[in-house]
């Protein structure tokens, strides 16, 4: 799996398809080539996962051996660690999004750049004739 989406992910930044900018634990910076931003949305996306699973597990197991209490405290800490993750997974979307727009302006302006210099090139050629 880490193979085929390293494969994925390993064209230049500008060919990262679409649906990566969605993809949870970093995905899409690591798809623009940007890992540092990959490891700040990741990681508590991970840890966030991880603790969810783990509060999950641990309500189950309070509700068979009847700890209403305890079951129902692990309940907020569950949706707490959900509404974490996603909170995490949402900004990493947000970013990822607002990053490739920023990358296709400056390119649009540095292709209008060379067309208007390539422009003025060729007129002052012309016009030396």
């Amino acid at each position: 799996m880490i193979l085929l989406l390293s494969a994925l992910l390993s064209g230049p930044a500008a060919a990262a398809p679409g649906w990566t900018q969605v993809l949870p634990l970093g995905v899409p910076q690591l798809a623009q080539g940007r890992p540092t931003p990959a490891l700040v949305f990741g990681a508590p996306q991970a840890l966030g996962a991880a603790a969810s699973v783990w509060a999950i597990t641990e309500m189950r197991e309070a509700s068979f051996a009847g700890e209403i209490d305890r079951e129902l405290n692990l309940r907020l800490v569950s949706m707490g660690t959900v509404t974490f993750t996603a909170a995490f997974w949402f900004a990493s979307v947000v970013e990822s999004a607002n990053h490739a727009e920023q990358a296709q302006a400056q390119a649009q302006a540095q292709a209008a750049l060379a067309w208007q210099s390539s422009r003025v090139e060729l007129t002052s050629s012309v016009s030396e004739r």
